[in-house]
């Protein structure tokens, strides 16, 4: 019973490696973002770009 609440793709964990790993740097970017206030359109469009990469994982284990 417990293996139906697993995810099917066998590579679930290092895509969930991968996610953290974008997070944290997506993290990292809103942080130099807010504390220095210089190259917003830069970040933001990281951000952006990181969320993007986010997503993509996401609906590849879904």
């Amino acid at each position: 019973m417990f293996r139906s609440f697993l995810p099917r793709e066998t590579n679930f964990f290092d895509y969930f490696e991968q996610h953290i790993s974008l997070t944290i740097e997506g993290c990292k970017e809103l942080l130099e973002l807010v504390s220095n206030g210089a190259d917003v359109s830069t970040r933001s469009d990281r951000i952006k770009e990181i969320e993007h990469k986010t997503d993509d994982i996401t609906h590849t284990c879904t």
